[in-house]
């Protein structure tokens, strides 16, 4: 975190320098009267820059082709979205001089200019700094004031329906498809995505209840090659993919989204939100192959578990933060408890691209999810134990998401142990016990899932978890030590069930964590040094009283899963 300040620091240091030193050798220019019209400040040399290097790219996509532009072309235009992006002046004179069609035909001209001529290689590297730089000016421009702006805007959703393409050449993708390729990056403001979300929804709902997603942005009578943020150029045909990056970017609009009530369709039917509609209800394909003989990644997927986590942490899962505490909204609070009951009722149906961002979000409300499985009342826990059991076992079915959760829970256990409490410390060293005794259980439950894929004992090599870094709560360094020992020994354990090939059995699932319970034990008794279980010799007895705990949360976790 702070090796990011600092590169800010410098970054906002070196743009400083950079308008100065181009306001100075303008004014330069005019050796015999210095004194000329010259801007007042920073802020306006600022804006005239902006505005005139606006006018210069503007009269190139006039008088030129983008598509035919050279490298060198792109390479500068990338140099002035790079040094623009942020400048209201530029942005927005950018935006609404080519209009709001204009802007859609700009891009799908650059990314795709057809004609066997399809971008590649350096070319496909340098357009996803462009689709980036640009993104980003046009997220600043969307959160600008201004009538030109509005009006805009209102055309951007108008013209989603509609398509572009290039003479000669049958492929023209839906306006909808290229903008949301210009919404990967930046912060765009939230009323404009809710109006652009509820288009994009709208257009797929008019086409009936039979909609298929893969058939109408896939076709490739339709798809052009508009995606470079990846590896490469890719479709980028499902709007989705992109529109629910920029949700992602925005978490206080992403809280709003996923909770957002949607028009009911009958009289007697429940009123149902985005949560449903983008978990349960809506169809995904692999925009790389739409018919199937792709990897079967789903990138719209994988984005709405961004778009998920940004609204149920409150951040930005794209920007380096430091999470300090579990505070949360009771409306972030709202969106885990949807997206918990909405997943644990696909059972194994669970998406596999929204397992690393689910285990991040229960990591983010680690306290509520450990006080919800080391709960002896179920029905009394502050988070539906049912749904936390059925989500958790569908993480645990990938390693790098079964890290993240571990990492997420461990950190909560510890935090529990080191918070300040009233009455019998005990219970935190009992909790913790029960808490390993569910996540044994579930562990089972997800490899038992799988156990006639002949790879799955493979997927549990030791793992180092860092996914969880950016919205697990951190707090202090004493803390911490305890944090690190934990995660040591169940890392170490883990290792230890792959060496050996320990069979893990459907009872007593939590005995192999004998290490990682002594090493909690160990973190409770630094913790409460004066207590009756913390006496040297006694640690037979404080052993015993985790163990039975993690008997009694596997049991319990066992028996609710019917296992």
């Amino acid at each position: 975190m702070a090796e990011s300040r600092v590169r800010k620091v410098l970054r906002e240091a070196n743009e400083t320098d950079r308008i100065a030193a181009r306001a100075l050798r303008a004014l330069a220019k005019n050796r015999h009267d210095f004194s000329g019209d010259g801007p007042g400040g920073l802020k306006e040399a600022d804006d005239r820059q902006g505005r005139a290097d606006a006018d210069y790219w503007l009269k190139k996509a006039r008088e030129t082709n983008p598509g035919e532009w050279s490298d060198k072309d792109v390479e500068r235009f990338n140099e002035t979205l790079k040094n623009q992006r942020d400048n209201a002046g530029f942005s927005e004179r950018f935006a609404t001089s080519l209009g709001a069609e204009g802007t859609l035909q700009f891009y799908r001209d650059l990314a795709d200019p057809g004609q066997g001529r399809t971008p590649e290689g350096d070319r496909a590297k340098l357009l996803g700094q462009v689709q980036e730089n640009l993104s980003m000016s046009l997220a600043t421009a969307s959160r600008l004031d201004s009538p030109a702006m509005d009006a805009w805007k209102r055309d951007i959703i108008a013209a989603g329906p509609k398509q572009f393409g290039h003479e000669g050449i049958m492929a023209k993708p839906y306006g909808f498809q290229i903008m949301s390729n210009l919404m990967v990056k930046g912060r765009f403001d939230s009323g404009f995505l809710d109006d652009y979300g509820t288009a994009v929804r709208t257009f797929e709902t008019s086409k009936g209840r039979q909609f298929n997603p893969a058939a109408v942005w896939g076709n490739p009578g339709i798809a052009a090659q508009l995606d470079y943020s990846g590896k490469g150029g890719t479709p980028g045909s499902d709007p989705m993919t992109g529109y629910l990056k920029a949700v992602s970017h925005n978490p206080d609009y992403a809280t709003e989204f996923f909770l957002k009530e949607l028009p009911s369709d009958g009289l007697y039917t429940p009123r149902k939100t985005m949560a449903d509609y983008l978990l349960t209800e809506r169809e995904f394909y692999d925009e790389d192959d739409p018919f199937g003989r792709g990897d079967g990644t789903m990138q719209s997927r994988e984005a709405l578990g961004k778009a998920l986590l940004a609204a149920g942490s409150g951040v930005n899962p794209d920007e380096p933060h430091l999470v300090t505490s579990y505070d949360h909204t009771q409306e972030q609070r709202d969106v885990l408890d949807k997206s918990l009951k909405v997943l644990a009722g696909k059972g194994d149906d669970f998406p596999p691209e929204l397992r690393d961002d689910m285990a991040a979000l229960l990591g983010n409300h680690g306290d509520m999810v450990h006080r919800t499985t080391s709960s002896l009342d179920t029905a009394e826990s502050p988070l539906d134990y049912r749904d936390v059991l059925e989500v958790s076992k569908q993480v645990s079915r990938s390693q790098d998401s079964y890290g993240i959760l571990m990492e997420g829970v461990n950190q909560a256990i510890v935090s529990d142990i080191n918070a300040p409490h009233k009455g019998d410390p005990k219970e935190e060293l009992l909790r913790a016990g029960q808490t390993v005794g569910f996540m044994e259980s579930v562990r089972y439950q997800a490899l038992d899932t799988d156990k006639d894929d002949a790879s799955w004992p493979a997927k549990w090599g030791y793992h180092v978890a860092g996914g969880a870094v950016n919205f697990v709560p951190v707090v202090g360094d004493a803390l911490q030590r305890g944090v690190d020992a934990g995660a040591y020994a169940w890392q170490l354990e883990e290792q230890a069930r792959i060496d050996e090939k320990l069979v893990v059995e459907k009872r007593d699932d939590f005995r192999v964590r004998q290490d990682y319970l002594k090493a909690l034990g160990e973190e409770w008794s630094r913790v409460n040094p004066d207590h009756a279980l913390s006496v040297e010799g006694d640690e037979y007895l404080r052993q015993s009283a985790i163990a039975t705990a993690a008997l009694n949360g596997n049991k319990s976790a066992n028996g609710e899963a019917g296992v």
